[in-house]
């Protein structure tokens, strides 16, 4: 039982484009002393911080990209787009609910696409990896605590997607 009487609209938004709406809301909040980020509001800026890995831009392009697919339709590719799928066990827990399978090449082709943009997001981070790697080189001094507790925050999602053991090594 649902406490609205009926669902006017609905229209599928990525992760990513769901942080930049989150986003100016957060900036209307901060704007104004009297209004408070709810614990709900703050969730859910923190879960789509984590999450968002594309800009916008890129993640409705991969989005229009999976639709050309022919298995895909639109409700799929927002999860694929948002997913981020990197292997066939992946692809085939999305597509679990379907009346249909996807034979190995379908699957190729939706990761070979998701991979193109994934691609790019990995490569601006090898430029900060590079960055970071010149930053931990420096002796030991204030300068190098400053700012390392910057970069806490990325180092810390550096190693859970297993970056900083490759760009590190």
């Amino acid at each position: 039982m649902s406490i609205f009487k009926e669902k006017l609209d609905e229209e599928y938004l990525t992760v990513a484009e769901a942080k930049s709406i989150l986003e100016r809301i957060e900036a209307e909040r901060a704007a104004d002393e009297e209004r408070e980020l709810r614990y709900e509001l703050a969730r859910a800026i923190q879960h789509v911080n984590r999450f968002a890995t594309l800009d916008p831009e890129e993640s409705q392009e991969l989005v229009d990209e999976l639709n050309t697919l022919e298995k895909v339709n639109e409700e799929t590719a927002y999860k694929l787009a948002n997913l981020l799928p990197e292997d066939r066990t992946e692809v085939r827990s999305v597509y679990a609910q379907q009346r249909y399978s996807l034979s190995t090449e379908e699957i190729d082709d939706i990761l070979n696409t998701v991979a193109q943009y994934v691609w790019i997001a990995s490569e601006s981070v090898c430029v900060l990896l590079g960055s970071l790697k010149l930053l931990l080189s420096f002796p030991p001094s204030q300068l190098r605590a400053r700012l390392a507790s910057r970069y806490r925050w990325w180092i810390g999602w550096a190693r859970s997607h297993h970056f900083l053991k490759y760009a590190l090594a």
